[in-house]
């Protein structure tokens, strides 16, 4: 939201939920004057188990299917709302069902992961089958010698066990998923600053700090030879240490090539030295590559090709093996290369755009994404013959240095540069660009929206377990009872009632890990694309990430439900047999 809300909508909130809770209350008295006496002196009454059985019926199915389409929407990048347009020639009723079918496909995306979590725990709980199944698998481990007195036990309350499943799997996927995404939100936004630095080092020099202005005013080839031969002359002396390899890229900048924005001058050409050598320098994704996996065009710059920007292929409309006009060469004759792929983003080139923040507020969002729109730049190896002869100049040279993971950026830098004997026109590094994420205010947002929600749901869960398992055990002390008066062991009681409470919640704990999986994977996937302003990041697939809080929030809900079984189990010997049955 963009606004502060009044207490209208507080209001709007309490007000649902006193509903709610007069409904759900209205539902329990009818239910409590419908039973008679006996049946409400009973342990197990047959209008509680008809009553209290989960069902997978028409709501719980629309429940599931919207929220599997909302989920899916987000994962695979569809929607409903982006099959329909509006033509020129509309008329005004298909003008309002479109707008209408947008507002419901945004709407959606609120309840999307609600819908989906009920849908799917629901379907497992209501399927008794199911989860007799996997009960008994459980309790094999857990019952000791009890276990099939424990399996008969469960089967005379299936509705208490699917539903204390049920309360589980919901809450555990609840205080997970905000974990899930949180991480899998910030490796994309870290692997997104890793793919645009290139390495840990970026180091730009001044060609005229290596070689003399006379080497620089042949043709491309020229002056590749001249660069090359003293950079290896160079870097031959450089002292590894904290260094593990060093690769570089030259900038060419083509005066006869056209595009929108640069006119016949601007447009970059990189150049790379051993195509296998940059890509075991530099951090790449195989996703960079739009017509093709990233490695795989890279490589096939050998072939006397060259990659283009999506901008530049849209433009001139380039397929593979079509040619491409870079400019003229010395003799002023044309140069014509074949065109070998499309590159998203070239790991090492300095990004186009605007760096302070004085600029960012002064500049509109849609005029940086203007400016990545129209990123122009071609890609080629210094060894290609067709280029030997092009008339370009190469303003500067873009070092990737790779590192040791503890080395000092400073001492790194100054090593290099006195091995080159050259000043740095600039120097990014890695550690400091990944801090600048941290200080994204879109990021930021984000990531601690999702801790409130983390901790909410953790809170949640807990209250929830909670509740539900004293529920069981008040309603289990009798048996618990008679169970000692036939001379069980605290050890033996411990294994029944446990039992009865981790086969179904550890099943719930893992169906809870599953659907939180899925959510959270496709929670990073939308928050993404919330994002105004676009970049390298959106360009990079999504990955789901496990991060070590989500494994002890897991083990923490699985100790809590221990703690309760063995807290319960000895709280009985609290008392005597004959006291705990008639508290029963």
């Amino acid at each position: 939201m963009t606004r502060i809300q009044g207490p209208f909508l507080m209001l709007a909130f309490l007000i649902v939920g006193l509903l709610l809770a007069l409904l759900i209350s209205r539902r329990l008295v009818r239910y409590a004057t419908t039973i008679s006496p006996l049946e409400a002196s009973r342990r197990v009454a047959v209008s509680e188990a008809a009553q209290a059985r989960l069902r997978f019926s028409f709501v719980q199915l629309l429940a599931l299917l919207v929220g599997t389409y909302k989920v899916g929407a987000w994962i695979w990048s569809f929607s409903l709302s982006g099959m329909v347009s509006l033509s020129e020639d509309a008329g005004e009723i298909w003008i309002s069902l479109v707008a209408v079918i947008r507002m419901l496909d945004r709407s959606l995306d609120f309840v999307g992961i609600p819908f989906f979590v009920y849908g799917v725990v629901t379907l497992i709980a209501s399927r008794r089958s199911w989860v007799s199944a996997l009960l008994s698998t459980v309790t094999l481990f857990i019952g000791g010698k009890l276990r099939s007195l424990s399996l008969k036990h469960m089967s005379l309350k299936p509705h208490r066990i699917s539903g204390f499943l049920l309360i589980v799997a919901l809450m555990a996927s609840v205080s997970l998923y905000p974990s899930i995404g949180a991480k899998s939100f910030e490796d994309k936004a870290l692997r997104g600053a890793i793919v645009q630095i290139g390495s840990e080092l970026h180091v730009t020099i001044n060609p005229h700090d290596l070689v003399g202005a006379e080497q620089l005013e042949h043709g491309l080839g020229g002056q590749i030879q001249a660069l090359r031969s003293a950079l290896k002359d160079r870097l031959a002396n450089l002292s590894k240490g904290e260094i593990v390899a060093v690769d570089y890229i030259f900038e060419a900048l083509l005066p006869g090539f056209f595009f929108p924005g640069y006119g016949l001058s601007g447009v970059p050409l990189y150049l790379i030295d051993e195509p296998e050598r940059y890509l075991k320098t530099a951090y790449f994704e195989e996703r960079l590559g739009v017509s093709g996996k990233f490695s795989g065009i890279i490589q096939g710059l050998k072939g006397e090709n060259v990659a283009a920007s999506p901008p530049v292929a849209e433009f001139w409309n380039l397929g593979s093996g079509e040619p491409v006009l870079l400019g003229a060469d010395m003799q002023k004759k044309p140069v014509l290369v074949q065109s070998g792929g499309v590159i998203g983003f070239l790991p090492g080139m300095p990004p186009r755009s605007i760096s302070d923040r004085q600029s960012y507020v002064a500049a509109r969002i849609d005029y940086l994404n203007y400016l990545s729109s129209t990123d122009a730049y071609l890609t080629a190896t210094m060894d290609n013959p067709r280029i030997a002869d092009l008339k370009v100049l190469i303003p500067r040279i873009l070092l990737l240095v790779r590192t040791k993971e503890n080395a000092d950026p400073a001492a790194v830098v100054k090593t290099v540069t006195e091995a080159l004997k050259a000043r740095p026109l600039e120097v990014r590094e890695l550690k400091r660009e990944l801090k600048k994420v941290g200080g994204d205010m879109f990021i930021f947002l984000a990531l601690e929206n999702m801790r409130i929600y983390l901790v909410g749901g953790v809170l949640l869960a807990l209250i929830a377990i909670l509740a539900i398992a004293l529920t069981n055990y008040l309603e289990d002390r009798r048996t618990l009872g008679l169970l000692r008066v036939r001379g069980a062991s605290p050890a033996l009681l411990f294994r029944f009632f446990a039992s009865s409470l981790l086969s179904p919640a550890l099943l719930g704990l893992v169906v809870g890990i599953l659907v939180a999986g899925v959510a959270g994977f496709g929670l990073t996937n939308v928050i993404w694309d919330l994002r105004e302003l676009k970049s390298v990041v959106h360009l990079l697939p999504t990955r789901l990430v496990i991060s070590g809080l989500t494994v002890w929030i897991s083990l923490g809900l699985l100790a809590v439900i221990i703690a309760i079984a063995m807290i319960s189990s000895l709280w009985l010997f609290r008392r005597t047999a004959r006291e705990t049955m008639e508290e029963g």
